[in-house]
Order: structure tokens, then C-alpha cells, then sequence
């Protein structure tokens, strides 16, 4: 029951906050992942399409790229260099405040799916101060 609450809320304060930002504006910045240090920097380029560059904890010096589409509540990544190069992943998201939670629909890089979905995921930098002050308002 606590975990529906949770999903509700979230959901809630997603729809709340998307009236506020596109998705790909809410989604931009740097954001580290709590499952293994993970750093993911969301870049957009129009209002559902954007691109992403991951740095891995246990390879640091190993660069992932790819193309992101968002929706209000789903995004789809496309990897374009790494071990999960030329595979699409599917997953749900929400976004409480300054974290992330993400929740695989379909991904067949099993790498990807543990990274993703194993924690979760901590703005550590906003490419605009006013998106963070936007998430704290709802």
C-alpha cells in the first residue's frame, strides 16, 4: 500500500510539475546514480528529444552516448556507442524533486537495466538554477 501511495505521488507531483517544463527540460542536467555512482548528463534539444553522455563508476575513463525521447512520464534510450551500443531501452520515470526513479518496461541490455533501475538517480547539477527552484515548488 506505502508503495502505491509513493508511485501516486509521484505521479501527481509529475503532473503538477509538467505544466511547468517540458520533459526534456525537467530531465536536463547532471544526475548520479545512488545504485553505483553512475554520472549521466541529460542534454535536450527540443521538447521531447535529447542527447546523453555517461560516465560508468566501475570504468570512468569509458564514455557512453546515445539520443534520448521523453514523454511526461516514459523515456526511451538509445545508446549509440558502449556495451549496450545500437539497443533501445524502455522505462516509466518520476521525478521527485531533485531525484529520479526509474522503472524498466523493456530493455534487453541487462548492463543498462541494473544500472538504470538500481537506485536512485540525484540532480548534481542543474544546467538552469530556476529548474531546481521549480521542483521545489511542488
Amino acid at each position: 500500500m506505502r508503495t502505491f501511495l509513493l508511485i501516486a505521488s509521484a505521479l501527481s507531483l509529475t503532473a503538477c510539475h509538467s505544466q511547468l517544463q517540458p520533459p526534456t527540460e525537467r530531465l536536463a542536467g547532471t544526475w548520479s546514480s545512488t545504485y553505483d555512482g553512475t554520472v549521466i548528463q541529460m542534454i535536450p534539444e527540443d521538447d521531447t528529444h535529447g542527447a546523453y553522455v555517461v560516465r560508468t563508476a566501475d570504468e570512468p575513463m569509458q564514455l557512453i552516448a546515445g539520443s534520448y525521447t521523453a514523454t511526461e512520464t516514459r523515456i526511451e534510450f538509445n545508446d549509440e556507442t558502449g556495451p549496450c551500443e545500437g539497443s533501445i531501452g524502455r522505462y516509466g520515470y518520476a521525478i521527485l524533486s531533485t531525484a529520479i526513479q526509474f522503472d524498466r518496461l523493456e530493455d534487453e541490455c541487462s548492463g543498462r537495466d541494473a544500472v538504470v533501475t538500481g537506485g536512485t538517480w540525484v540532480r548534481v547539477l542543474a544546467p538552469d538554477p530556476k529548474a531546481d527552484a521549480d521542483s521545489d515548488r511542488r
